[in-house]
């Protein structure tokens, strides 16, 4: 048995790119995976650790882990988008998974058998929508994840852009996505879906026009079915205007919690002053970006 306090597993950030309420209708959606990661030590202490009606509470609840508590270092100091919820849940997981295979690896399995692992996230969310799992698969595949929720998929991306990177911001707003999705109504999204694809297409093509277009339009086009915050969406419009930034976007549920910015890397400066002025705060780039979930040793 493998001695559990000595287990640290490090998960990414996670932030949407595209593909954000498709992906919880089983569409597929692209997500990146990038630094600074989540730390999860697994700790002598059983009495510390995630709250039990959380997707990690009730995980640990069903695999009858109960002589082992989980200490989080959150590099994000609580502000909510880049899945600190979903990284909880896998720390309890991967935990579980050592804890039987007492193996260090586990991604190409895990990405091999995505519909019993996605399955087994959502019978553990509650509430009578479930989450997609998109942002739980990225933080597993890793850099920029194409993740189809309908087949199970998944794949690593390569960024077809040189000198072009995707700038992540926080806008200081936090939404509590679980409660959320409870409250959302049926919406036909199939008008996404083209747009979703024509941003997938464009990476093959190395378009980065039709990529920057395919941001800009779906955003715009949630705006429009009231599913955009309109304090950041103010922002995000100012933003475009600007000769900098050739995309902008907010990400995940409403688009509250961060926002994306399309730009060249020379101009990354100019960008992280002009989001400044929106109050936005950098946090990262798709050029940060990480290998996706980690097991270690701590000693």
């Amino acid at each position: 048995m493998p001695d559990l306090p000595d287990i640290t597993f490090e998960i990414p950030s996670k932030t949407f790119v595209i593909g954000e309420y498709l992906a919880i209708n089983g569409t597929a959606s692209m997500v990146m995976a990038t630094e600074p990661g989540f730390i999860v030590k697994v700790i002598a202490d059983k009495d510390f650790g995630f709250h039990p009606e959380s997707p990690a509470g009730a995980l640990k609840q069903q695999l009858k882990i109960k002589s082992n508590g989980f200490s989080v270092f959150d590099p994000h100091e609580g502000r909510g988008g880049f899945g600190r919820s979903t990284a909880e849940y896998l720390s309890v997981y991967l935990m579980h998974r050592f804890q039987e295979q007492g193996s260090l690896e586990f991604t190409e399995d895990v990405l091999e058998n995505l519909e019993e692992f996605v399955l087994q996230y959502q019978s553990c969310a509650g509430g009578s929508y479930k989450p997609s799992g998109a942002d739980l698969v990225a933080q597993v595949c890793g850099g920029l994840c194409w993740y189809d929720g309908m087949n199970f998929n998944a794949e690593q991306l390569l960024w077809p852009f040189p000198g072009y990177d995707l700038f992540v911001f926080h806008t200081g707003k936090k939404l509590a996505t679980h409660e959320h999705l409870k409250d959302l109504k049926k919406i036909d999204f199939r008008s996404l879906i083209p747009i979703l694809l024509a941003a997938r297409t464009s990476l093959d093509q190395k378009n980065l026009r039709v990529f920057a277009e395919s941001l800009n339009y779906y955003y715009d086009i949630l705006g429009e079915i009231n599913l955009s915050d309109r304090t950041v969406q103010k922002s995000v419009h100012s933003l475009r205007e600007t000769p900098e930034v050739l995309a902008a976007k907010g990400c995940g549920a409403m688009g509250v919690d961060t926002v994306i910015v399309l730009g060249e890397v020379s101009q990354q400066e100019k960008i992280k002053e002009l989001c400044a002025r929106e109050d936005f705060q950098y946090i990262t780039a798709l050029s940060n970006n990480h290998g996706g979930a980690m097991i270690r040793r701590t000693n």
